[in-house]
């Protein structure tokens, strides 16, 4: 059976692209979002731009900044943000508008595509 996931990148690292809010934030279980069967069956690739704020240690406030194709990834980003926890370092519980972008490729026939 062959898994399909994700392929992550954003900008140089895993995670932030707002550096300056998101610095002391470190993804602690950082879960992949699924490659949808729409986008799979398409052969589509793209990619989400999403903002959210993390709160004793969860993802709130998410919402879609920028998506391509629109709306084909989004609940798959969504639900990996729900599922994935953070800690915010130093004595701050909170922090905000961090965005994090996510590139969907079509995986290729028995690979398995992971997060980096």
């Amino acid at each position: 059976m062959k898994k399909i996931g994700l392929f992550l990148l954003a900008c140089s690292s895993v995670f932030a692209v707002n550096m300056a809010q998101a610095e002391n934030v470190t993804p602690v279980v950082d879960v992949s979002p699924e490659y949808p069967e729409s986008a799979l069956r398409r052969e589509a690739a793209g990619y989400v731009v999403v903002r959210f704020d993390v709160r004793d240690g969860k993802a709130h406030n998410i919402s879609i900044v920028e998506a391509e194709p629109a709306r084909l990834f989004d609940s798959a980003v969504h639900t990996a943000l729900i599922r994935s926890t953070f800690e915010v370092e130093g004595d701050a519980t909170e922090a905000a508008n961090i965005e994090r972008v996510y590139r969907f490729t079509p995986p290729q026939e028995n690979t398995q595509i992971v997060a980096n």
